[in-house]
């Protein structure tokens, strides 16, 4: 099976999304530079 880049791009936003516990869209926002994306990270506990 050959995967064009951009599925490979939506399973690597998944991948990072599902480690990092949340939704995928949040990821893209994330790299696209969106500006209801915190910039500065928060910790979980």
């Amino acid at each position: 099976m050959v995967l064009s880049s951009n599925n490979k791009k939506e399973i690597i936003i998944y991948n990072i999304a599902k480690e990092i516990n949340v939704f995928p869209a949040t990821v893209s926002r994330g790299v696209n530079d969106h500006p209801a994306v915190n910039v500065i990270p928060r910790k979980k506990y």
